[in-house]
């Protein structure tokens, strides 16, 4: 007889401190409602993550560290932002960052939520996707009146994220990333990798899951780890290793590199 699963901790990315539109105790609030709706406690360690964007990397960080105590089986890595709200598209539009006739440089607000169901590797639980390295740093240039975005951060944590996969650049097949739209990001992401090439590298396919979901907050680089699994089990991905990498609206930045499980010969 199987022995009966833990309980499951629940880690919850939210939208970040920025998000004037949100009230300030939405983490107690939303933590709240879904335990509520549940018949069984949550697992000891579940939180949320108020970090927008970056949520979802400092999630799958808290879940190694629960399973490498093995204090759970498994962590409920999850996400949901909307920006379509009243008082988002006002926030939005006071940022000047709402995308209107006369204003091509903003976002496409919407919706979305996404979870994934993290466990340590080498369970007897087929995997879709492995983790193999998770990146964080900081862009030091944001917040400074006059400097310019040198994309270090970004750059940096693409590097530790790399330096965990023990991969190279060169080994990655892909690219996923959160850029929503705005022209600065896109800026930012050509010269993190510009930072990151060694040799010529004529095709680099990027995946930009916004370009179809629309700016979705908090949720994208979880929509991404999804959109990313998908693609490869179902064999339309464009290889077999991405590396996925996300910016805050703060100096906040962070990455991932993720691969297709190894098929048994």
């Amino acid at each position: 007889m199987e022995a009966p699963l833990r309980p499951v901790p629940l880690l919850l990315a939210l939208g970040g401190p920025e998000r004037q539109d949100l009230p300030g105790d939405v983490d107690a609030q939303v933590l709240g409602e879904v335990q509520s709706r549940l018949t069984v406690p949550l697992g000891h360690g579940s939180r949320t993550f108020r970090l927008g964007a970056l949520g979802i990397f400092h999630a799958l960080e808290v879940a190694r560290q629960l399973l490498a105590r093995r204090e759970c089986d498994g962590c409920l890595v999850a996400a949901a932002d909307s920006l379509v709200g009243h008082n988002a598209l006002h926030w939005l539009e006071r940022q000047d960052r709402l995308k209107t006739e006369s204003n091509s440089d903003g976002v496409i607000p919407s919706e979305a939520a996404a979870a994934l169901w993290v466990t340590r590797a080498g369970t007897r639980t087929p995997s879709v996707m492995d983790i193999l390295g998770v990146g964080l740093a900081e862009e030091l240039s944001v917040g400074k009146q006059d400097a310019a975005n040198l994309a270090e951060g970004l750059a940096q944590a693409l590097r530790l994220a790399l330096a965990e996969s023990r991969l190279a650049l060169r080994d990655v097949d892909f690219r996923v990333g959160d850029v929503t739209g705005e022209r600065t990001a896109f800026m930012e992401v050509s010269t993190a990798f510009a930072r990151l090439f060694r040799e010529p590298r004529p095709f680099f396919p990027l995946w930009l899951p916004a370009e179809i979901l629309g700016d979705v907050g908090a949720a994208l680089p979880a929509c991404m780890l999804v959109l990313t699994a998908v693609g490869m089990a179902h064999g339309y991905a464009p290889g077999r290793s991405a590396a996925l990498f996300a910016s805050s609206q703060g100096p906040g930045r962070a990455a991932c590199v993720v691969a297709a499980p190894q098929r048994g010969g």
